[in-house]
């Protein structure tokens, strides 16, 4: 499954033991995952960096996923995913669940501070993501989104000073295939997301010799 994703995706020099990956690859294997995972929309990290910043109201209401399809507002059976950087120095991945219940769940590799309750503040959740989902998803109730956010990943899982990046294109992938937040929360370790470091590099290579 993964070999037919991630097909000519990937840069070797990107996926070393040890490196941090870039936006631009991210995206890359994101928009491989679009393709493969269509009950999803993943979304580009410069919509979440720029567009959020900069479109109006207009315009968001008129959004389009990584692949170009406008998001429809109106159908709430479909998640909306994306990874987004964090104080520039860190990747976290936010998954947008609006059905049966809505709720914004944060996917941090480094797990749920200890000081950290329940429910997550912009310090967390970037605002803009807040205010284009109140505009574009405004709740039932007329509470902001912020309201219903949570922190996906209670436990750490990375352990490493570089995998953050690894470990959001996982939990994209995870995401991609349904699984709830409890079961990405309780079975993901540091362990899986070495291994999905080494699937990478593996199909890369084979990718790069045909």
């Amino acid at each position: 499954m993964t070999t037919a994703v991630l097909r000519k995706a990937l840069s070797i020099k990107e996926l070393k033991d040890t490196s941090w990956l870039s936006s631009s690859l991210i995206d890359l294997v994101i928009a491989r995952f679009a393709r493969f995972y269509n009950s999803v929309y993943y979304m580009s990290i410069d919509f979440v960096v720029l567009s959020l910043s900069t479109m109006k109201k207009s315009e968001l209401e008129q959004a389009t996923d990584i692949r170009g399809d406008r998001v429809n507002y109106n159908d709430p059976k479909k998640p909306i995913v994306f990874v987004y950087n964090s104080r520039n120095i860190h990747w976290n991945l936010i998954r947008v669940i609006r059905y049966p219940k809505p709720e914004l769940q944060l996917f941090e590799p480094m797990g749920k501070p200890s000081n950290r309750h329940e429910g997550l503040s912009f310090r967390h959740m970037p605002k803009s993501v807040i205010d284009w989902l109140d505009i574009c998803c405004p709740l039932s109730d007329k509470k902001s989104w912020i309201t219903v956010s949570i922190s996906a990943i209670t436990r750490q899982q990375q352990f490493t000073t570089f995998d953050c990046g690894v470990a959001c294109l996982l939990y994209a992938e995870k995401c991609g295939q349904g699984q709830t937040k409890e079961d990405i929360n309780e079975y993901t370790t540091q362990e899986d997301i070495t291994d999905y470091r080494k699937i990478l590099q593996v199909y890369t290579r084979k990718m790069a010799h045909e």
